[in-house]
């Protein structure tokens, strides 16, 4: 039995709830049909299991050359089809006559179709402005009439109904506002990630094979689509054409639909980056350059007035897998690693009960430790005794000119420059063993050793610490070292229990190999073609402090905040010293290189009040990162890349380049 829903509410206008934009070309898939170009209307299709398949093809013809924009369409499981643009109504042959009744009712209302939607079962459901209509046997639809009258009673517009794939739940929508019940988790997941990500959702689509995709103004998400209809959504995210409508079909097929272009609303920072990318002299959108240079994913983030106002995620966490990047999904860092070690060493400095302060040396350590209760043979001592051997330099460590402050600011004249990494299945060394230069074939020394060298600069003279600056992972894996001597506990352990907890940073961990309940959601790393690497070749690196730590770039951004904020979290509560945080963002190092404690610093001074800023760049042999933090202006932006080395580092640049022209740095 039919049942009605309607209400008195004021009619709405679609110009108020759905973007479309004029000025695209005519563009179809290999096995799509072929006709006349159109200048305002792209189409692709692949239609073979349709139902009256020919008159489809003709409609869609006939509405390209028209200029007619699609409003709605829809298929039922058994392939017949209905396609709806404004007034028009084109259907196929045996076509639920009941269902194209009241399609019809609506229109003669001078009312606009909203939703088509058909269940598994071949019941359906039409929404029309402010009126509805059922068949029987709709999932669950008591509730789905509960929240459509909730929405039509504040006066809001039904996009979009699409129902489960077995038949037991539905998704319904409306503008910003979304209920699902009994959804695949993939699909909730990126129902729940448009919402972070503030695009607002165009359409859902579910095949009774289970096969989804999600339509949310310049971005989607699929599960199960063939490679042709997933590149054509790809494809036109490059040419910036708006993605509006896309109906799955039985046996793999598809027809989607761009009533024109998509054109990006510059005002918000988001959106004048990710359509601006500078390089070469010319700019492209985020898309275009990321298939330009093989990268698979991206992930960023960019603070406004002091909070984390975007959040976007880009392509796959996987090449060809489909699963979408997510605003949730863990990154490797690399060495933007280092300034949250040096954010989580400076807790200690700031705690009197822990006898660590900056210009605490490693002998201070190693006796603070035996004061404490520590070994003789404990990790420092055992490095400072018989590192000589091990670095085959059999030079004393000037221990009591190694401070904290000189290895977390690169100046304690310490090598090697990046660190080591290690393969799945290895056993990952302890910190004693990364100082003496643990190989993951097993081997010690060589140039993974951790120790002093006062010919690095390769300059002929001696330098001792203290006189000049050069990158070290070596000597953040030292200050990693004097920090668990003095804890009893793991550089990841503590920047859990004093930073990452309190933040908020549940999708962030020091911890190598990542947890189970992260790599199953992280980002995959990838080679220079954009190819996913094997999961006996994804490189782990235990090196924490040096460039260990997995994070999103919203959970990064927490600790920038915090130190931005003289050690106020975003939450209110005091993490830091202001004194901690001011000398995280002083310049530490001699000579014209400006560098704090982990973290590099603008020509300007950095602090409130001043126009200087804060960055720092991350590179493993396939990932990429990219941070930069304005106190003064309370704006920041973090950016994490699973692709190839060279091309990847390259496109991170690109990317800070547009963020400081948008926001004027």
């Amino acid at each position: 039995m039919n049942t009605p829903i309607f209400s008195a509410s004021t009619l709405l206008h679609s110009s108020s709830w759905r973007r479309r934009f004029a000025g695209a070309t005519l563009a179809l898939a290999a096995c799509a049909l072929s006709g006349p170009a159109a200048s305002a209307h792209t189409y692709g299709m692949q239609t073979s299991n349709y139902n009256d398949r020919p008159t489809l093809q003709a409609t869609i013809q006939n509405l390209t050359a028209a200029h007619t924009d699609i409003t709605e369409m829809a298929t039922t499981p058994s392939g017949e089809w209905i396609i709806v643009a404004g007034q028009s109504v084109s259907h196929s042959a045996n076509f639920p006559s009941d269902c194209l009744s009241k399609v019809f009712q609506y229109i003669s209302m001078n009312l606009e179709i909203d939703v088509i939607a058909f269940a598994p079962n071949s019941s359906w459901m039409v929404i029309a402005e402010h009126l509805a209509w059922h068949s029987a046997g709709v999932p669950d639809v008591a509730l789905l009439e509960t929240k459509i009258l909730d929405r039509i009673g504040v006066g809001a517009r039904l996009n979009e109904l699409a129902f489960d794939s077995d038949g037991s739940g539905w998704t319904l929508i409306s503008g910003d506002w979304a209920y699902s019940t009994k959804v695949p988790s993939d699909l909730y997941a990126a129902i729940v990630e448009r919402h972070a990500s503030k695009r607002p959702i165009e359409q859902v689509s579910i095949a009774t094979d289970g096969r989804w995709v999600l339509l949310a103004d310049d971005w989607f998400a699929s599960s199960g689509l063939n490679s042709s209809a997933f590149n054509w959504l790809k494809k036109w995210q490059r040419e910036q054409k708006s993605l509006d409508r896309m109906m799955l079909g039985l046996g793999g097929n598809w027809v989607i639909t761009s009533n024109g272009a998509y054109v990006p609303d510059m005002s918000p920072g988001i959106e004048a980056v990710e359509y601006s990318i500078e390089h070469d002299g010319t700019t492209d959108n985020i898309w275009q350059r990321m298939e330009d240079l093989n990268i698979a994913g991206v992930s960023m983030a960019i603070v406004e007035d002091g909070k984390v106002k975007w959040a976007r995620g880009y392509g796959e966490l996987e090449a060809g897998t489909q699963r979408f990047v997510r605003s949730t999904s863990p990154f490797d860092t690399a060495s933007l690693s280092k300034f949250a070690a040096a954010a989580t060493l400076m807790t200690l400095v700031d705690d009197l009960s822990v006898p660590l302060g900056l210009d605490s040396n490693v002998g201070d350590v190693i006796l603070a430790g035996w004061q404490q209760g520590n070994p003789i043979w404990s990790t420092l001592f055992t490095w400072l005794y018989y590192g000589p051997y091990y670095a085959n330099a059999f030079l004393p460590l000037p221990y009591q000119d190694i401070t904290l402050r000189r290895l977390l600011s690169h100046t304690a004249s310490m090598v090697p420059h990046g660190s080591t990494s290690y393969k799945p299945g290895d056993a990952m060394p302890a910190t004693v063993q990364m100082l003496f230069g643990h190989n993951s074939d097993g081997s010690y020394g060589g140039s993974n050793m951790t120790w002093y060298d006062p010919f690095l600069k390769n300059d002929g003279v001696p330098h001792t610490p203290g006189t000049v600056w050069d990158y070290s992972g070596g000597g953040f894996m030292v200050a990693q070292a004097m920090g668990e001597e003095l804890t009893g506990e793991t550089l990841a352990q503590t920047a859990q229990s004093r930073l990452l907890g309190p933040l908020g940073m549940t999708n962030s961990t020091f911890v190598a190999p990542l947890p189970p309940a992260l790599l199953n959601r992280a980002a995959v790393p990838h080679d220079s073609n954009g190819v996913a690497l094997a999961p006996a070749d994804r490189k782990i690196y235990p090196w924490a402090a040096a460039g260990g730590m997995w994070t999103t770039p919203t959970d990064y951004a927490q600790i920038m905040l915090t130190v931005m904020n003289m050690g106020v979290s975003p939450s209110g509560q005091q993490l830091l010293t202001p004194t901690a945080c001011q000398q995280i963002l002083s310049d530490q190092a001699p000579g014209s290189t400006r560098y704090g404690l982990g973290v590099s610093l603008s020509k300007n001074d950095v602090t409130p009040g001043t126009d200087g800023f804060f960055a720092h760049n991350g590179a493993h042999s396939n990932a990429a990162a990219r941070m930069g933090g304005h106190p003064t202006r309370e704006e920041a932006l973090v950016v994490f890349i699973n692709g190839g080395h060279d091309d990847a580092d390259g496109f991170r640049e690109e990317i800070y380049a547009t963020f400081k022209t948008v926001y004027g740095w």
